[in-house]
């Protein structure tokens, strides 16, 4: 008589994954988009990884040239910002996790700022030649899951935001943090495109055939908030993208009245995106430390935005993400379309007519300068490096320089002003915009100097 042993065999139950994360692009009124939009308003912590670290200023008295989001600043061929995608693990109860790899990839994009250190961190043509045929990788192997504290100090509130879960903490290579961070620029189209005509929003699919077909999108918000801080907004959807370009999604008045607007309203645009955020997959706490993160730039920044759903199919193709271990994954992403509005039309259009719109911000310019020149020896590195992060407003009020009108008019175009005078210096062409002092100097000339 022949005995059998049975051997039990206990399979760990699948990682738990979430992940938040932003696309952001900018349109003008024609549904075009607009380029060179990787200005770094809200930095990382200077500890984060780069593909390549930056200099700030090349040639001082020069042309100086400045690095955002791990590219030339205002790049022309950045059409889109993945801003912020996080990735969180929860490890199911009595389960342990044998170390693991996470791969993602970005077609048409560069993977340029991460943290832990990565494996592998490549991006093709980078960093002058970003196209629709560009990629980039990041690979972190050998994660492991534990219960110990951040090992950075920051005190960046786009970095200590999203710690504020209940996930477990990665460590790679002796680093350890809350999560696994990455950002990067793509040469991409939104998956949506709209157009402006007097007081309506036309809606279309830019959709590429080859991620699907009829993808739909549940949630969309249109925001507008005033330089005062007070906003107005209206919710709709669902709509349907596929590859029909040319066929209306959804029209919906881009108008507000006086009574629409106010600071009430940015906590029910928030308490409408947390509930949408949560419906889609992410907890509670992930979804308000999506919404806390981004809160300046979301909803305390004037100008008109377009905020919509991503669908994950969309995310997938675009930023597949691998694990090397059984997950369950949940990605929730948020699209954020700029939208150029009326009143930053109308400051576009008054540059234009100014005859010496540069001149006047010259003479803030030349204030600085001649403060290094008279405090030589007593400025360094730093102060020198603040002078690109800090806008110059702030710097001409120390400087008890006066604001000339163009300049005052340049920070009425609000978060994206550097991208937009290079955008006005090709559809207006007026020499007003050539030689416009922004931070954006390769932007617009003629030709791009050598990065170094």
């Amino acid at each position: 008589m022949f005995g059998f042993v049975f051997a039990r065999v206990v399979l760990a139950e699948p990682l738990i994954v979430h992940e938040w994360g932003t696309f952001t692009s900018l349109q003008d009124e024609n549904g075009q988009t607009i380029g060179g939009i990787n200005v770094d308003d809200e930095p990382v912590p200077k500890f984060v990884k780069r593909i390549k670290d930056y200099y700030v200023i090349d040639k001082l008295f020069d042309k100086p040239w400045y690095w955002s989001q791990g590219a030339t600043r205002c790049f022309d061929a950045v059409t889109m910002r993945l801003e912020t995608p996080v990735i969180y693990f929860y490890p199911q109860a009595g389960n342990t996790y044998t170390p693991f790899d996470v791969k993602v990839d970005f077609r048409q994009g560069w993977l340029t700022e991460y943290f832990p250190s990565a494996t592998i961190a490549k991006a093709s043509g980078f960093p002058d030649k970003l196209s629709d045929t560009s990629s980039g990788t990041l690979k972190w192997s050998k994660v492991k899951l534990t219960s110990d504290s951040p090992s950075q100090a920051t005190k960046d509130h786009v970095w200590i935001a999203p710690r504020k879960v209940s996930a477990a903490s990665v460590n790679v290579s002796g680093e350890t943090e809350k999560y696994l961070f990455y950002r990067g620029v793509a040469h991409l189209p939104a998956p949506l495109r709209v157009t402006r005509k007097s007081e309506h929003l036309q809606i279309y699919s830019m959709l590429d055939d080859r991620v699907a077909n009829n993808i739909t999108i549940n949630h969309l918000w249109l925001v507008d908030i005033l330089p005062d801080g007070n906003a107005a907004y209206r919710s709709f959807g669902p709509v349907t993208i596929s590859g029909q370009h040319e066929l209306t999604l959804s029209s919906i008045s881009a108008g507000f009245s006086p009574e629409q607007y106010s600071h009430a309203n940015l906590k029910s645009i928030k308490k409408e995106m947390h509930q949408a955020l949560v419906n889609d997959g992410l907890y509670a706490d992930e979804a308000h430390a999506m919404l806390e993160t981004w809160k300046l730039s979301y909803f305390k920044s004037g100008g008109t935005r377009l905020f919509y759903m991503v669908p994950q199919v969309w995310t997938d193709y675009y930023l597949p993400l691998e694990i090397s271990i059984p997950h369950e994954i949940k990605r929730v992403m948020v699209g954020r379309l700029e939208l150029l509005n009326p009143r930053q039309r109308a400051s576009l259009d008054k540059i234009a007519k100014l005859p010496h719109a540069r001149d006047g911000i010259e003479k803030v310019n030349k204030a600085f300068f001649d403060y290094l020149e008279k405090n030589k020896g007593k400025v360094q590195g730093k102060e020198l490096t603040d002078w690109w992060l800090t806008p110059m407003e702030q710097y001409a009020m120390r400087l008890n320089t006066p604001l000339p009108e163009s300049f005052k008019l340049f920070l009425d175009l609000g978060r994206f002003r550097d991208a937009l005078i290079p955008y006005a210096y090709q559809t207006y062409q007026v020499e007003q915009f050539k030689d416009f002092p922004t931070r954006c100097f390769y932007a617009i000339s003629d030709e791009r100097s050598s990065l170094k």
